[in-house]
């Protein structure tokens, strides 16, 4: 029988180092709270940088107005700040590299973006726990007390007053008992190529945008349903045989495939049933929400702005566990806009700062919007629908 080696508490653990839990981590740490992020992969950013998604998507709402501050807007000058980009100079760009919209949005490095993430979270002293697998939580009752960690060590216990699930497949809240829902996607992958073409114009323009090329795939007409373990890896196979195929007639002298995606661009897997849905209708936009955590727009529309709910964050039966990024509880139109890289820098920033609250009064996380709601804008939190 395996036995679990006790470890270092900490008030807050975050389980999933992508872009959410990097905002999540990083918000806990700032209010004074010891933080835990643990990572499975070695390399910060889930989607954005190892998944290759490597493009921040519009704080604004398509029609000049910026809808997101806060820490979403400090992630995008950070992204920006490290490495090459193509943000419009309306919005603060200095590249001069050619944009793709007037948007409050931009391409950029993947690989500096996920070390700069790396470089901030340790400077605020969030401790990184890399190449560890978080397998379930240990719970008491509904009560989350810690999390089992298999790593090179063994398998390893970290207790923790709040923990917050930014899996992108909500992992720990689905072996908590927490109700999920599953999603269908449509069966896309990419990978970031380049060739002789692609140099020379780079050499021209110095536009490292056109170097590094997004190479996309459809796999088939079927959407993926309810994602299992075989399902998955059925994806990940076809994906790389798709990508082996496409380039079979090329001169292998000319191209060259920058890099390939280290986990699954699976859009939406599984996310939490919580106290509250947020759907992202058409009557949802323009429209005050009493416990807003903040406004954003939607990255495939104009002139659409939403508030986005607090109890979307937990199922308040479950007093000290939250989630942030892909896994809130959202459906419909709702689970695309709050999916993308500025909403789950937002979300995570609020299940960070909610956390901090939960352990700082000693109460349930749905209980604590009240004193959430101020802290969040003192931290620069845009709330733009009056």
């Amino acid at each position: 029988m395996i036995t679990s080696t006790k470890k270092q508490g900490y008030d807050v653990i975050v389980v999933g180092g992508g872009i959410a839990g990097c905002c999540a981590a990083l918000a806990a740490a700032r209010e004074n709270k010891s933080v835990l992020l643990v990572e499975k992969h070695i390399n910060l950013g889930g989607l954005a940088t190892i998944g290759l998604i490597s493009w921040f998507e519009p704080l604004c709402d398509g029609e000049g107005r910026k809808m997101m501050s806060g820490m979403a807007e400090e992630m995008i000058r950070l992204a920006v700040g490290c490495g090459y980009d193509n943000l419009p100079e309306i919005w603060g760009g200095t590249s001069g590299n050619e944009q793709s919209s007037d948007r409050y949005s931009t391409n950029f490095s993947p690989t500096f973006f996920s070390l700069a993430l790396d470089d901030i979270l340790r400077k605020n002293g969030v401790t990184l726990l890399y190449d560890a697998v978080a397998t379930y939580p240990e719970t008491v009752g509904n009560i989350v007390v810690g999390i089992t960690v298999e790593n090179i060590d063994g398998r390893l216990l970290y207790p923790c007053k709040v923990v917050i699930d930014c899996t992108g497949e909500a992992t720990i809240a689905n072996r908590a008992g927490v109700p999920t829902r599953t999603y269908a996607n449509t069966q896309t992958y990419v990978v970031h190529d380049t060739n002789r073409k692609r140099a020379s114009d780079f050499a021209d323009s110095g536009n490292m945008t056109k170097l590094r090329h997004w190479q996309w795939f459809k796999l088939g007409a079927d959407t993926i349903g309810e994602v299992t373990s075989d399902v998955e890896n059925d994806y990940i196979c076809r994906s790389k045989q798709t990508t082996l195929a496409h380039y079979a007639d090329t001169n292998k002298n000319e191209r060259e495939i920058l890099a390939l995606p280290e986990l699954p661009q699976i859009r939406l897997i599984r996310a939490i049933v919580g106290a509250e849905t947020f759907l992202g209708r058409e009557e949802d936009i323009d429209r005050p929400v009493a416990n807003s955590i903040g406004s954003t727009g939607d990255f495939a529309h104009c002139d659409y702005r939403f508030d986005i709910p607090y109890g979307c964050l937990y199922n308040a039966d479950f007093p000290n566990l939250l989630c942030a990024g892909r896994v809130v509880s959202a459906d419909g139109n709702g689970a695309h806009v709050l999916r993308v890289v500025p909403c789950c820098c937002l979300t995570g920033q609020a299940a960070g700062i909610a956390a901090a609250v939960a352990i700082e009064q000693n109460k349930s996380v749905a209980d604590i919007y009240e004193q959430v709601k101020p802290r969040l804008a003192s931290r620069g939190v845009a709330f733009e629908i009056k």
